[in-house]
């Protein structure tokens, strides 16, 4: 249980850490003035709050391991969306 909390942790701080430094190649490939830019990380930052509390209320009620291994999948198809984007909407 620890080792997979420490790799969730991991994953979720390289993920931050990863759109803050790839904001300049986004808004170069998408053609996105800063402004826009500013949207992406709000985005990011509010989808990631709601889903945390969410995520907390279904572990308590379908088990946490479950909420955990469906929350990463979907995290990930989410993220291989975003990255394989093509405009500012996705």
């Amino acid at each position: 249980l620890l080792l997979a909390t420490c790799i969730v942790i991991a994953l979720d701080g390289l993920d931050v850490s990863m759109v803050g430094v790839a904001l300049p190649s986004i808004g170069k490939e998408l053609g996105l003035e800063t402004g826009s830019l500013q949207w992406i990380v709000s985005g990011y930052v509010l989808g990631y709050g709601s889903l945390l509390l969410l995520g907390g209320r279904l572990a308590d009620l379908l088990g946490r391991r479950n909420v955990l291994l469906v929350a990463l999948v979907v995290f990930t198809i989410a993220s291989l969306a975003g990255g394989l984007s093509a405009d500012a909407g996705l």
